[in-house]
């Protein structure tokens, strides 16, 4: 169901990564439980280079390297972003480290709901970011 390759970095930190990983998932679910066993995800409706630009302006100074990897630290976030160029392009992925939940959870909010997005989240009740 998820076409992304993630890897995780191994960093030295007091806090439990959380993977969130952001691709075409139906409105309607509300729990992974709610999305048919058949639902194939469409590609993004952005290029790679839209989505990075999008985190920019809700992260500033964020900086993507050639990867498509970029690292945010700000008031308690830690946040790492994958944002990888791929044809067709399904997904993207955070991995949060933060120790203010509440921060982070805004930011990622915000940047799905500028790009009308949804996404999974390990630690969420029914398995998907609110």
């Amino acid at each position: 169901m998820l076409g992304h390759r993630l890897v995780t970095l191994t960093r030295h930190t007091d806090h439990v990564p959380r993977d969130i990983y952001v691709q075409d998932i139906p409105f309607d679910a509300n729990s992974v439980g709610d999305i048919p066993g058949d639902f194939e995800p469409l590609p993004l409706a952005y290029t790679p280079e839209q989505v990075r630009e999008v985190i920019v302006a809700a992260a500033p100074g964020i900086e993507f390297d050639s990867s498509g990897w970029a690292t945010y630290e700000s008031d308690g976030i830690e946040l790492e972003v994958s944002v990888e160029d791929s044809e067709p392009f399904e997904s993207f992925a955070f991995v949060d480290r933060s120790s203010n939940r509440a921060a982070v959870d805004e930011l990622i909010r915000s940047i799905l709901d500028t790009l009308d997005l949804r996404a999974f989240d390990v630690d969420a009740e029914g398995g998907i970011f609110r």
